[in-house]
């Protein structure tokens, strides 16, 4: 074997430094025969298999690739289900056909699918990512306004479909109910193929300007005849002021402040109002992730605790917006460094969603956090992976097994233990391989694997298990859903 190897590496360097040759000769417009160049490619390729599953006896594709030369998703082989999605690939530990862990060839996106490859010496293996196929349809009730269904695996989110703007009427929601009394959630996972009905309401405009001689100015709709709240800040920072409120003229003082309430029945016009007395509100994040985020704001103003600069000073937003760490959200905010838990989450003052308690320990909605501040304050950033903490068991997390499994019953479980979930198989197979959500579980070589479910965001997850008896596979699947 390490002969073959040597003698592939020294083919390889060999074909590489010909190529070379050959490509800069190109450049100075020497004639080579088309079938040397295609005997080049041919001997400095490698055979990457795209199996339609992560099992060696299902479908697979060969594709020659060159070796050194990036290849994206794009073009890679495809197949077509009926029922389900492709939507990405994995690595496919090979013994047959390559190496038996993962090289590092592959780049991958934010679902920790392969992006692209960029081959090396050896043959490899891939398998395809398959989720339900969903269909999504749109009734906007609008006449002569209409959109194409989406399509869309199960587990997405899906986006708000625009629909522009008739006159003084807006589509202000998606329903799922003919009746428009059901507003669907847009940041659940979905689940299966809907038809989603359009809500329009009659609405009138404010403008706020940022009443700093710059003439910037942006729009916002508000429902009539309905109790509406004023908006925060939404501009750059300007220097050396701070935000108090808003003044119905551009030379007047505080009239509305950000999360007052109003009803609107006509378009209007509002001017930011500045101070230049200032306090500093900074935040610590407890993981010490994210260097401490500081926001200056005017003494006295109504402050919304959780809100700063994105660190370009293009917005101002949540935090969680600009602090995004894979895996896990912003929880909460607290004066205090070390607050206790209850009932498995930490006991913060001010929720991340506006969740504020009053002294007397009697949680208010507030709509947000909003504070009257007068000196600077210190926050420190909990997240929501924080929330299990000795032992407590962490609630919507289901398991359903599939019933496109190989050998129906071969897992049992799982087991709870905290926020971790154990699954076990049947013993007496020569090779068991574990795959969480299309990632192969290097670590689960056995029959048993571990899933610590605390820091997973809500949707749909994907667990296979192929197992090796002598030369046969056979794969389990089943799905675990957090809610």
């Amino acid at each position: 074997m390490r002969e073959i190897f040597k003698t592939s590496k020294i083919k390889y360097l060999f074909f590489t430094i010909l190529l070379f040759i050959f490509t800069a000769c190109e450049g100075f417009n020497f004639e080579f025969n088309g079938d040397l160049r295609a005997h080049i490619e041919e001997d400095v390729g490698v055979t990457y298999s795209f199996y339609e599953y992560p099992d060696l006896n299902s479908q697979h594709i060969d594709k020659i690739l060159i070796t050194g030369k990036t290849i994206s998703n794009s073009d890679f082989p495809s197949y077509v289900h009926d029922d389900t999605l492709l939507v990405g690939w994995q690595y496919l530990c090979n013994s047959e056909t390559g190496s038996k862990q993962m090289p590092n060839y592959f780049t991958f996106n934010e679902k920790n699918y392969i992006n692209s490859i960029r081959p090396g010496i050896t043959d490899e293996s891939l398998y395809a990512i398959w989720k339900k196929k969903c269909t999504i349809t749109f009734v906007t009730n609008w006449p002569g306004v209409e959109l194409d269904p989406v399509i869309m695996p199960e587990g997405d989110l899906l986006q708000w479909p625009n629909v522009e703007r008739q006159g003084n009427w807006v589509l202000w929601n998606w329903c799922t109910d003919k009746e428009l009394t059901q507003w669907y959630n847009f940041s659940e996972p979905v689940t299966g193929d809907m038809t989603l009905y359009g809500r329009w309401v009659e609405v009138r405009t404010i403008t706020y300007h940022k009443n700093d001689g710059s003439g910037e100015e942006t729009h916002w709709d508000y429902q009539i005849n309905t109790e509406n709240v004023f908006a925060d800040y939404m501009f750059r920072p300007r220097d050396g002021y701070g935000f108090m409120g808003w003044s119905d003229t551009p030379s007047g003082g505080v009239k509305k402040y950000p999360g007052d309430s109003f009803t609107i029945t006509q378009d209007m016009d509002f001017y930011a109002v500045w101070s230049s007395d200032l306090v500093t509100v900074t935040y610590i994040d407890k993981y010490g992730a994210f260097p401490n985020k500081k926001v200056r704001v005017a003494r006295n103003s109504r402050y919304s605790v959780g809100h700063a600069y994105s660190d370009d000073d293009s917005r101002y937003t949540d935090l969680g917006e600009i602090w995004v760490a894979s895996g896990k959200t912003i929880y909460g905010y607290d004066e205090s460094a070390n607050v206790p838990m209850v009932n498995g989450a930490p006991n913060v003052k001010y929720s991340r969603w506006g969740w504020y308690e009053t002294p007397d320990n009697q949680g208010q909605w507030r709509g947000s956090n909003y504070i009257t501040i007068t000196s600077n304050k210190t926050f420190y950033v909990y997240w929501d992976d924080m929330i299990v903490e000795g032992g407590d068991v962490l609630v919507g997390i289901t398991f359903e097994e599939s019933p496109d499994s190989d050998i129906p019953g071969l897992v049992s479980g799982p087991t709870v233990s905290g926020s971790t979930y154990t699954f076990t198989a049947t013993t007496g197979y020569d090779e068991y391989r574990w795959y969480f959500d299309g990632v192969y579980q290097s670590s689960s070589s056995t029959n048993v694997l571990e899933i610590g479910t605390g820091a997973l965001f809500p949707g749909i997850y994907n667990i296979t298990l192929v197992v090796r008896q002598g030369t046969d596979y056979y794969s389990w699947q089943g799905t675990l859903t957090k809610s």
